[in-house]
């Protein structure tokens, strides 16, 4: 990341060239390098707060402030922005969960911080070090088996790996209490959760117990119309204007605009969208089979680099934009979406062209025009839609 903060780059063959990122860019590249750096801002705050500044417990309201503020400012804006279809007590139920969630991820980022600090700055000094000396080791990386079994570790090698958090915790109690003690009687709860951290580390990481999710007749409704109304996305913005990708997004407010950009991602997941959309019996064969081939004839197209998809493509001239580059990680994601959509294309030949999943999708969008015809239709046509309802039921 930080050669690309400089002005110039330099080429492979050698010489340099003029940096072509914008000034945005450049900024959240800075801002990635400043958000590494908080864990071991806030604890060094926090110890410099306890010792060599005035007003200890001014300095720790300070860094409990910095991490549950954001967060709490989150937590109230949901609370009054209340989808249209969401019920008021659905809606108050989900905010209190998402303030609930947040307090516990702030609680957990304070108690963290020493090994957080810790971790952050190792990760820098190793970068440093081997890009600018050692030039070895530049592509290690854990592999999902060894993450795997660290999500499964035990409780001594939580301390092993952890060991950072305790060892400045005990530091941190021993000079307080001798130099210090009335602040150590303020923070000693903190500097107790310090030292207790790998223990929380291994409680939270235990593998989940299997929920099995038991939908009522109403949120099974819900969900079924929440996919119709997602499809019309699709439906509407993924055809010839834009060479069968989709549009990055759509602005509504406060006025209608369309991101004509798009991403290896997001194609695979408008190609997902197409087989979903059959499951649920909004389209027919003909059409999933039209939609993903003229996708796969716009992405046949598409200039590549050694057979990689750029990272952004302009829908309308399917000319990459600026910065060029290739992502892994968007990458992996249509590798995966493509994977997925040849398993669904494989069960195809089995599937009844008139089957019950036709009148499910007919009967969601059936209902979908009973709610916004009470306002824009006469109620003639409202019972027709309601008598038709009753009947595809």
């Amino acid at each position: 990341m930080i050669p690309w903060l400089l002005p110039f780059l330099h080429k492979l063959n050698g010489g340099s060239r003029k940096n072509p990122l914008s000034l945005l860019s450049w900024w959240k590249i800075l801002d990635n390098l400043r958000r590494s750096l908080i864990p071991f801002a806030l604890t060094l705050l926090l110890l410099s707060g306890w010792t060599i500044l005035s007003s200890s417990w001014f300095w720790t309201l300070v860094v409990i402030g910095i991490i549950l503020i954001p967060s709490t400012i989150i937590s109230v804006f949901y609370v009054f922005q209340k989808p249209e279809e969401v019920h008021l007590r659905q809606h108050m139920k989900a905010a209190r969960q998402m303030a609930e969630r947040h307090l516990y991820q702030a609680a957990f980022m304070l108690i963290s911080l020493p090994y957080e600090a810790f971790y952050s700055i190792d990760a820098l000094l190793r970068t440093i070090w081997r890009l600018i000396i050692s030039k070895k080791r530049l592509l290690e990386w854990n592999s999902t088996a060894r993450d795997d079994h660290h999500s499964r570790f035990k409780l001594i090698e939580s301390f092993q790996t952890m060991w950072i958090s305790p060892f400045i915790a005990i530091l941190s109690a021993t000079f307080l209490l001798k130099f210090f003690p009335i602040t150590f009687a303020m923070v000693w709860p903190i500097i107790g959760l310090w030292f207790v951290f790998p223990v929380i580390a291994w409680w939270i990481s235990r593998p989940l117990l299997p929920h099995a999710a038991k939908l009522t007749d109403k949120q099974y409704r819900f969900l079924r119309k929440l996919s119709r109304k997602t499809w019309s996305f699709f439906e509407t913005f993924v055809g010839p204007d834009d060479n069968w990708l989709p549009p990055d997004n759509f602005q509504e407010h406060p006025i209608s605009v369309i991101a004509h950009r798009t991403s290896p991602t997001n194609i695979g997941l408008s190609l997902l969208a197409n087989l979903s959309a059959y499951d649920f019996g909004y389209i027919f064969t003909g059409e999933l089979l039209e939609r993903t081939s003229n996708a796969f004839n716009t992405m046949n197209s598409l200039e590549r680099y050694h057979g990689h998809f750029f990272n952004w493509y302009d829908t309308q001239s399917l000319k990459p934009l600026r910065p060029l580059y290739i992502s892994s990680v968007d990458s992996g994601n249509l590798a995966g979406h493509l994977l997925i959509l040849q398993q669904g294309f494989l069960t195809l030949p089995d599937q009844l062209v008139f089957g019950p999943r036709l009148f499910d999708g007919i009967n969601d969008t059936l209902q979908i025009l009973i709610e916004l015809s009470v306002k824009s239709i006469p109620e003639q046509v409202v019972h027709f839609l309601k008598y038709l309802n009753i009947i595809l039921n």
